[in-house]
């Protein structure tokens, strides 16, 4: 049965042409929707880098690896296709012929194209909160839910173009923001002169880096030094449970939670935490707290595969869970030190069972350094593309924000 109903099925935001055509309709997905069964699955090992067909399963990458194999290719009409991730809750909406990859995803089309629109009713499970344990790897519940449509098809197919167009504006701003985060990377790789200290490019016994800025092509090389030679390493401290909890106070005490929060969302300084503590908290944990300019970072567990480096905007504190790294003055600006410790894989450092760094390995990391001045240019450099790279994550996320907060005007609740 459909979910009990409470209100009247009337959005609060409609098409000014059918502000009169009364109520919405509701239906369970099963009754209006229908599963396509394809010819044959391939399995991971078949997929290939180039075909002529794309294959589509249920991984976040919307195609996944074509085929040339005409005998699994699935009986596409001129309508568009739903694919469901039964094991991701992955939504997928297909216009062109495809390949079922490997197991785990459902094909569904409408019964009736005259009655039900596919991409409205993909639009609509967007929408519905489908993405719960109560729907994860079970197809079958996700039939049961409840589908609230218009019953004229003309403004089923206006709600989804409407929202079509968000999509691919989505997916634009995704895109350049990709290319912008690629861009970066390949432009550090070539502007860095080996940041682990491994010999990968040596002209004349030289370490030298692909690029360098016109101004300091006739400088020294860059100098080997030990970490530790040019920075000061620090440890966390351990972080009492009676002291946990304050959501407010003088100094952030940053966990390994939060440098990610702060990295997903793309940002490199830190200034907020989960926890706050005080001057009397430091006092009972004779502490000394960091300084602003300090890059922090994992040092133990999984967390230092993923290389995610934040630096302190203020004085705060750190857990035993992660360390910082503090530019020695007249040696190393504070933002060149950070892009240098983005490029340095702590993983090839870790040892034991647990992934973790110690500080003395940390502090005979080799590194290739420039002057001040060329430091400082490079820091501007890739701070500049930070802020574009910024500009466009804030984007997507405002664009996420604003088709979000449409469909809950636009699909009655």
């Amino acid at each position: 049965m459909p979910d009990k109903l409470t209100h009247n099925h009337i959005p609060a935001l409609r098409f000014p042409d059918f502000a009169n055509d009364g109520e919405w309709e509701v239906k369970r997905l099963g009754e209006i929707m229908q599963t396509i069964t394809p010819p044959k699955k391939l399995q991971s090992i078949d997929y290939q880098k180039s075909g002529n067909y794309p294959i589509i399963d249920q991984s976040q990458n919307y195609i996944c690896g074509y085929s040339n194999d005409v005998d699994a290719l699935v009986n596409r009409t001129s309508e568009d296709l739903i694919v469901f991730g039964d094991h991701t809750c992955i939504l997928k909406i297909v216009d062109f012929p495809f390949i079922q990859g490997a197991d785990g995803i459902k094909i569904i089309k409408s019964k009736d194209s005259n009655q039900w629109d596919n991409k409205y009713v993909y639009q609509y499970l967007q929408f519905v909160p489908i993405i719960s344990s109560e729907y994860k790897r079970h197809f079958s519940e996700l039939k049961e839910k409840s589908v609230y449509y218009p019953k004229n098809i003309i403004e089923q197919r206006r709600i989804a173009a409407c929202l079509s167009a968000l999509d691919e504006m989505l997916a634009a701003t995704n895109e350049k923001l990709e290319q912008l985060k690629a861009y970066k990377k390949g432009l550090m790789q070539q502007l860095f002169a080996n940041p682990m200290g491994y010999k990968s490019l040596i002209i004349n016994d030289l370490q030298i880096q692909k690029l360098r800025f016109p101004e300091f092509r006739n400088e020294k090389e860059w100098e080997e030094k030990k970490l530790g030679e040019v920075a000061i390493v620090f440890q966390g401290y351990g972080f009492p449970e009676k002291m946990q909890g304050k959501g407010e106070g003088k100094y952030p005490f940053i966990k390994v939670g939060d440098i990610s929060t702060i990295t997903n969302k793309g940002r490199k300084y830190i200034n907020e935490s989960a926890n706050y503590v005080d001057d009397d908290d430091i006092k009972e944990l004779k502490a000394k707290p960091l300084q602003k300019g300090t890059v922090v970072f994992a040092k133990i567990g999984e967390a230092i595969r993923l290389n995610r480096r934040v630096i302190t905007a203020k004085q705060c504190m750190i857990d035993n869970n992660v360390a910082g790294v503090k530019a020695e003055q007249n040696l190393l600006c504070d933002d060149f030190l950070y892009y240098l410790m983005s490029l340095i894989d702590l993983a090839k450092y870790a040892g034991g069972v647990v992934p973790a760094v110690k500080k003395s390995t940390i502090e005979e990391i080799s590194v290739f350094i420039p002057s001040l001045p060329e430091q400082r240019k490079i820091a501007s450099c890739l701070s500049t593309m930070d802020d574009q790279i910024n500009a466009y994550t804030e984007k997507v996320g405002l664009l996420g924000q604003y088709k979000k907060g449409l469909m809950q005007r636009m699909f009655p609740q």
